[in-house]
């Protein structure tokens, strides 16, 4: 399965929703192109599939996907076109725009009270991925978790499998 945050999917950059710019955004079309320039070999690359992923051509047998999006994000219209990309070729897809926040209210859960909602439905994602694959990390039982020691426990294992990677 896969939870999706916001997802930068398609580089050609040609959704409504990148004409988002308000004031106070931390995340506008001019940022994605200062990360996508630097990013791009050429001005081809926007059209390969390996860099804009909702340009791929058979998207059958996809794992069940969750999307979170922001109403106030540049990226809100590339969420909503792969979970209608998804749908199309049958897949299970769960999509959830939070209006009135903005690209990475996630991490700010200080400022954003609104971002302890996403987490929460996102463990309890994260939750139905592990009883649909049958995981097992530490062999701990998730069911007597809360959604911020599932958040910590997959991050930490996220972080240890790319070290094992890294030192092969």
């Amino acid at each position: 399965g896969q939870v999706l945050f916001y997802p930068w999917i398609d580089f050609t950059m040609s959704r409504p929703s990148m004409s988002i710019n308000l004031n106070g955004l931390i995340v506008k079309k001019s940022t994605l192109d200062y990360f996508a320039d630097h990013y791009l070999n050429d001005n081809d690359d926007i059209t390969n599939w390996k860099i804009s992923p909702l340009l791929y051509s058979d998207f059958y047998g996809m794992p069940i996907t969750y999307i979170y999006g922001a109403g106030l994000d540049p990226l809100v219209d590339e969420g909503y076109a792969l979970m209608k990309r998804l749908k199309s070729f049958e897949n299970e897809v769960h999509y959830k725009v939070y209006e009135g926040q903005m690209h990475a209210f996630v991490s700010n859960i200080v400022s954003l009270p609104t971002s302890i909602d996403c987490i929460n439905e996102a463990s309890e994602a994260i939750k139905k991925i592990i009883n649909i694959n049958n995981f097992v990390f530490f062999k701990l039982p998730f069911k007597d978790l809360n959604n911020f020691q599932i958040i910590f426990i997959l991050k930490f294992n996220i972080l240890y499998l790319i070290k094992k990677i890294i030192n092969k």
